[in-house]
């Protein structure tokens, strides 16, 4: 609420209660283990076709083989997992590949053009995931990019 737009006792009791209420509907849903996930409000599913296969150290990975995290990757954020906090990218969840992509530039690295493709997107199903504060959630589907260092065919 825009304190210019309300103000006094009764604008900031509203504001409080507004922002108590969305605390306990964000409560409830982790609580039932039904955390909301961007992928779910997608019609359809995500294609990448511009990289289906990927080559890296060995291993090939192609678009809709299954995947497992063989190492600690990280942790996956909100903005892509639903989830109320980051959750662990843990050695044993499994999802299927939906492409490779190139690397992002960022403030301190910028890929070079001729570099291979390393960067993998998985779709991870409905399944169980540790949140960084030790709390398990059930999170629904969603989509997250994972190095190809971390990932290993599942056959």
């Amino acid at each position: 609420m825009n304190p210019r737009i309300a103000r006094g006792p009764k604008a900031r009791i509203l504001l409080h209660s507004l922002a108590a209420l969305a605390a306990s509907c964000l409560l409830a849903a982790s609580a039932a283990g039904c955390a909301h996930s961007k992928a779910a409000e997608k019609s359809e599913p995500a294609e990448y076709t511009e990289h289906p296969v990927v080559h890296w150290k060995g291993f090939t990975y192609r678009a809709g083989q299954k995947v497992r995290l063989e190492n600690r990757a990280g942790t996956f954020k909100p903005v892509d997992t639903g989830a109320s906090e980051d959750v662990v990218a843990a050695p044993g969840q499994v999802g299927v590949i939906l492409g490779g992509e190139t690397r992002k530039a960022t403030r301190y690295f910028t890929p070079k053009p001729d570099e291979p493709i390393q960067v993998i997107r998985v779709r991870w199903p409905m399944q169980d995931w540790q949140t960084v504060s030790g709390k398990t959630v059930r999170l629904g589907e969603f989509e997250a990019t994972v190095h190809a260092d971390y990932l290993r065919p599942v056959e």
